[in-house]
């Protein structure tokens, strides 16, 4: 499904989508909450890299089930990383310069309300990697 929703879009920017999902994988949770972060991450991950890389893989990670978004795009300084690391787990508000990017919102809002977990990694030029987490 998710191949077939980007095809044409992620083709136009010349970049490779990977899945890698095992077929009797399963997450217990609310499957439309988990497609719009996914969306979300992976419409991200199209923005911002050309000519590349996007990854979408699942594991099992000590007993947690662990979904990463991936990508080799332009990727974020330590600044934006923080920020955003920080935002996904607190109360603190976004800086002004993400005001109005309400896919962050969206992604916050559906990773708490799902009991999740969400970790960002990122370089300069060297691609960004979302990492959402599950208990379950």
């Amino acid at each position: 499904e998710v191949t077939r929703f980007y095809e044409e879009v992620n083709n136009s920017r010349n970049n490779q989508l990977l899945i890698d999902c095992p077929e009797d994988s399963t997450i217990i949770t609310d499957p439309n909450m988990l497609k719009v972060i996914l969306r979300n991450l992976i419409d991200n991950a199209i923005k911002y890299t050309m000519n590349g890389k996007i990854s979408l893989i699942y594991k099992l990670e000590q007993g947690r089930k662990v979904i990463y978004v991936t990508d080799t795009g332009r990727g974020m300084n330590d600044k934006m990383v923080s920020q955003l690391n920080l935002y996904f787990t607190s109360n603190e508000d976004l800086g002004n310069e993400y005001q109005g990017n309400f896919g962050i919102k969206i992604i916050k809002d559906f990773v708490s309300y799902l009991n999740a977990a969400i970790e960002i990694k990122s370089t300069i030029n060297g691609g960004t990697q979302f990492k959402l987490s599950f208990t379950n």
